[in-house]
Protein backbone atom coordinates (compact mmCIF):
# COMPACT_ATOMS: atom_id res chain seq x y z
CA UNK A 1 0.00 0.00 0.00
CA UNK A 2 3.19 2.50 -0.58
CA UNK A 3 3.99 4.24 -3.08
CA UNK A 4 6.95 2.20 -5.49
CA UNK A 5 8.12 4.92 -7.50
CA UNK A 6 6.89 8.44 -9.17
CA UNK A 7 7.14 9.63 -12.59
CA UNK A 8 6.89 13.09 -13.97
CA UNK A 9 7.71 13.99 -17.44
CA UNK A 10 4.28 15.85 -18.54
CA UNK A 11 3.84 19.63 -18.72
CA UNK A 12 -0.01 19.32 -18.30
CA UNK A 13 -2.74 16.73 -17.78
CA UNK A 14 -2.49 13.08 -18.38
CA UNK A 15 -5.13 11.87 -20.32
CA UNK A 16 -4.55 8.40 -20.85
CA UNK A 17 -2.09 5.76 -19.42
CA UNK A 18 -1.93 2.33 -20.47
CA UNK A 19 0.42 -0.44 -20.19
CA UNK A 20 1.42 -2.47 -23.25
CA UNK A 21 1.37 -6.01 -23.13
CA UNK A 22 4.78 -6.43 -22.91
CA UNK A 23 4.48 -4.86 -19.32
CA UNK A 24 7.68 -3.45 -19.01
CA UNK A 25 6.70 -0.41 -21.41
CA UNK A 26 4.06 2.22 -19.84
CA UNK A 27 2.60 4.62 -22.40
CA UNK A 28 1.16 7.90 -21.67
CA UNK A 29 -1.41 10.80 -23.44
CA UNK A 30 -1.02 14.33 -22.11
CA UNK A 31 -2.12 17.96 -22.85
CA UNK A 32 1.41 19.08 -23.62
CA UNK A 33 0.56 17.90 -27.12
CA UNK A 34 2.93 14.45 -26.52
CA UNK A 35 2.58 10.93 -25.85
CA UNK A 36 5.64 9.22 -23.78
CA UNK A 37 7.01 5.79 -23.54
CA UNK A 38 8.25 4.85 -19.92
CA UNK A 39 10.47 1.89 -18.71
CA UNK A 40 7.49 0.51 -15.83
CA UNK A 41 10.40 -2.04 -14.54
CA UNK A 42 12.92 0.67 -13.58
CA UNK A 43 10.02 3.87 -12.93
CA UNK A 44 12.52 5.92 -14.73
CA UNK A 45 11.88 9.37 -14.45
CA UNK A 46 13.15 9.61 -18.11
CA UNK A 47 10.78 8.90 -21.18
CA UNK A 48 12.65 6.10 -23.34
CA UNK A 49 10.77 7.51 -26.59
CA UNK A 50 8.56 10.52 -26.67
CA UNK A 51 6.24 11.45 -29.14
CA UNK A 52 5.30 15.50 -30.53
CA UNK A 53 2.07 16.08 -32.13
CA UNK A 54 -0.12 19.36 -32.73
CA UNK A 55 -2.82 19.01 -30.23
CA UNK A 56 -3.77 17.61 -26.90
CA UNK A 57 -3.40 13.94 -27.42
CA UNK A 58 -6.46 11.69 -25.40
CA UNK A 59 -6.40 8.18 -26.51
CA UNK A 60 -4.35 5.18 -26.33
CA UNK A 61 -4.46 1.43 -27.34
CA UNK A 62 -2.32 -1.37 -27.81
CA UNK A 63 -3.01 -3.98 -30.24
CA UNK A 64 -3.20 -7.68 -28.26
CA UNK A 65 -0.05 -8.99 -30.48
CA UNK A 66 1.81 -5.88 -29.06
CA UNK A 67 2.54 -4.66 -32.85
CA UNK A 68 0.89 -1.42 -32.68
CA UNK A 69 -0.51 0.91 -30.56
CA UNK A 70 -2.81 3.68 -31.66
CA UNK A 71 -3.36 6.89 -30.27
CA UNK A 72 -4.79 10.34 -30.76
CA UNK A 73 -6.12 13.53 -29.82
CA UNK A 74 -8.11 16.59 -30.60
CA UNK A 75 -7.24 17.07 -34.06
CA UNK A 76 -8.96 14.06 -35.04
CA UNK A 77 -6.19 12.51 -36.60
CA UNK A 78 -5.26 8.87 -35.80
CA UNK A 79 -1.52 7.43 -35.15
CA UNK A 80 -0.70 4.19 -35.68
CA UNK A 81 2.64 3.75 -33.97
CA UNK A 82 4.94 0.33 -34.99
CA UNK A 83 6.21 -0.72 -31.51
CA UNK A 84 8.98 -3.24 -33.05
CA UNK A 85 10.22 -0.56 -34.88
CA UNK A 86 9.70 2.43 -32.54
CA UNK A 87 8.08 4.85 -35.16
CA UNK A 88 4.70 5.77 -36.46
CA UNK A 89 3.59 3.32 -39.09
CA UNK A 90 1.11 5.37 -40.74
CA UNK A 91 -1.80 8.34 -39.91
CA UNK A 92 -5.62 7.98 -40.41
CA UNK A 93 -7.16 11.20 -41.10
CA UNK A 94 -11.33 10.49 -41.65
CA UNK A 95 -12.24 12.37 -37.97
CA UNK A 96 -14.37 15.70 -38.31
CA UNK A 97 -13.58 16.49 -34.60
CA UNK A 98 -11.66 14.90 -31.61
CA UNK A 99 -10.56 11.24 -30.82
CA UNK A 100 -11.65 10.63 -27.48
CA UNK A 101 -11.06 6.66 -27.27
CA UNK A 102 -10.11 4.07 -28.72
CA UNK A 103 -9.93 -0.27 -29.15
CA UNK A 104 -8.74 -2.84 -30.81
CA UNK A 105 -10.12 -5.59 -31.86
CA UNK A 106 -8.91 -8.49 -30.29
CA UNK A 107 -7.47 -9.98 -33.34
CA UNK A 108 -5.51 -6.81 -33.79
CA UNK A 109 -6.96 -5.98 -37.21
CA UNK A 110 -9.67 -3.89 -36.47
CA UNK A 111 -9.37 -0.59 -34.28
CA UNK A 112 -12.78 1.00 -33.01
CA UNK A 113 -12.55 5.16 -32.78
CA UNK A 114 -14.75 7.12 -30.74
CA UNK A 115 -15.41 10.42 -32.15
CA UNK A 116 -16.67 13.59 -30.38
CA UNK A 117 -19.39 13.71 -33.56
CA UNK A 118 -21.25 11.15 -31.84
CA UNK A 119 -19.55 8.09 -34.41
CA UNK A 120 -17.80 4.76 -34.12
CA UNK A 121 -15.28 4.34 -37.09
CA UNK A 122 -14.17 0.70 -37.55
CA UNK A 123 -11.00 0.41 -39.12
CA UNK A 124 -9.23 -2.11 -41.24
CA UNK A 125 -5.78 -1.96 -40.42
CA UNK A 126 -4.58 -4.11 -43.49
CA UNK A 127 -6.24 -1.46 -46.14
CA UNK A 128 -6.15 1.68 -43.63
CA UNK A 129 -10.07 2.12 -44.77
CA UNK A 130 -13.03 2.65 -42.80
CA UNK A 131 -14.90 -0.45 -42.77
CA UNK A 132 -18.44 1.02 -40.70
CA UNK A 133 -19.34 4.31 -39.41
CA UNK A 134 -21.87 3.28 -36.32
CA UNK A 135 -24.03 6.61 -36.07
CA UNK A 136 -26.06 6.14 -32.81
CA UNK A 137 -24.73 8.31 -29.94
CA UNK A 138 -26.33 11.99 -29.83
CA UNK A 139 -22.90 13.25 -28.39
CA UNK A 140 -19.27 12.66 -27.99
CA UNK A 141 -18.34 8.64 -27.78
CA UNK A 142 -16.29 8.74 -24.20
CA UNK A 143 -15.37 4.86 -24.24
CA UNK A 144 -15.05 1.49 -26.44
CA UNK A 145 -14.69 -2.08 -25.67
CA UNK A 146 -14.71 -5.74 -27.91
CA UNK A 147 -16.05 -8.53 -26.16
CA UNK A 148 -13.44 -11.01 -25.88
CA UNK A 149 -14.40 -12.68 -28.81
CA UNK A 150 -14.65 -9.82 -31.05
CA UNK A 151 -18.08 -10.20 -31.90
CA UNK A 152 -20.03 -7.20 -30.06
CA UNK A 153 -18.21 -3.62 -29.68
CA UNK A 154 -19.89 -1.83 -26.42
CA UNK A 155 -19.48 2.10 -26.83
CA UNK A 156 -20.68 4.90 -24.41
CA UNK A 157 -21.38 8.49 -24.99
CA UNK A 158 -21.34 11.87 -22.75
CA UNK A 159 -24.79 11.67 -21.32
CA UNK A 160 -24.62 7.51 -20.35
CA UNK A 161 -26.06 5.96 -22.92
CA UNK A 162 -24.39 2.28 -23.97
CA UNK A 163 -24.51 0.77 -27.05
CA UNK A 164 -23.79 -2.80 -28.01
CA UNK A 165 -22.54 -3.14 -32.03
CA UNK A 166 -22.71 -6.05 -33.83
CA UNK A 167 -18.77 -5.87 -34.88
CA UNK A 168 -18.50 -9.20 -36.95
CA UNK A 169 -16.51 -9.10 -39.99
CA UNK A 170 -18.53 -10.33 -42.63
CA UNK A 171 -22.00 -8.21 -41.91
CA UNK A 172 -21.67 -4.44 -41.20
CA UNK A 173 -23.50 -3.21 -37.61
CA UNK A 174 -26.81 -2.22 -37.33
CA UNK A 175 -27.13 1.19 -36.73
CA UNK A 176 -29.39 1.60 -33.51
CA UNK A 177 -32.19 3.94 -33.37
CA UNK A 178 -31.89 7.31 -31.50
Amino acid sequence: NQVQSKIKGHEAPIHSLLYSPNPSVLASASGDETVRFWDADSGSENATESLKFLGEMRALAFSSDNRLMAMSGFTGRLSLYAMDEWKIKSSLKDHPRAVRCLAFAPDSQTLATGCDDGNVRLWDLKSSQILYTLRGHRTRVNALAFSLDGNTLVSCDHYGVIRFWDATPATPPDSPGS
